[in-house]
């Protein structure tokens, strides 16, 4: 019988709420920025996708080496975000010591919090920054199919428990492989909200057929 992880679970709900609050959108109002210094659905929508692709890239890297025989992996903000400048890189130890300080000295569930928490602003890395102009459909698509890629990852990894396979960035900080689908499921729900203000705002527009 295959395992199974609550904080799995947990996060492909928070994506069905998501799916949900975007189902039916048409591609005008995908693109719809109620500010120029604001996303759109879609760009958001692009940024989820974007941060899905690093987690699944960064968790098989990670399982690869616990089939290797190393149940912990540690990753630079260099290897996370390969988008930097190669001049960038040889500074990149001192931009390292900050984080990795936040991260020795609040717990887990604190930098979860903040994660989530809108009220923080929070700057893209250039990895994960997003596309503008997708196609709604494709979008909703690719984000229904990360979580089928994410639980083929735990059957083909099923002889382990994710909960004592560790990842490390200086981003994240620490993480069990399982912990991290509590780290995308928080990010998720600080732009959930984000979302909503989009589709509250007076200026969105109408569907075509409704117009």
């Amino acid at each position: 019988m295959s395992r199974t992880y609550k904080e799995f679970d947990d996060a492909r709900a928070i994506r069905r709420e998501t799916l949900a609050l975007v189902e039916g959108l048409d591609q005008e109002q995908s693109e719809f920025r109620p500010a120029e210094d604001k996303w759109s659905v879609g760009q958001v929508l692009d940024h989820l996708l974007k941060l899905d692709e690093l987690v699944i890239r960064e968790l098989e890297i990670t399982l690869d080496q616990r089939r290797s025989g190393l149940p912990f992996v540690y990753r630079s903000l260099g290897d996370v975000d390969t988008t930097l400048p190669w001049v960038l890189r040889p500074i990149l130890p001192f931009v390292e010591i900050p984080f990795s300080f936040f991260n020795a000295v609040f717990p887990q569930s604190w930098r979860r919090a903040l994660t989530g928490n809108r009220n923080i602003p929070l700057q893209a890395p250039g990895i994960i920054k997003p596309r503008s102009g997708r196609p709604i459909d494709t979008l909703r698509e690719e984000l229904r199919l990360t979580y089928d890629v994410l639980e083929q990852q735990q059957n083909d990894n099923e002889k382990y428990n994710l909960n004592n396979v560790y990842y490390y960035n200086p981003i994240t900080g620490l993480n069990s492989v399982a912990g991290m689908y509590k780290f995308i499921a928080n990010h998720e729900e600080r732009h959930q909200g984000q979302l909503r203000d989009i589709l509250d705002d007076a200026s969105f527009p109408v569907p075509a057929k409704a117009a």
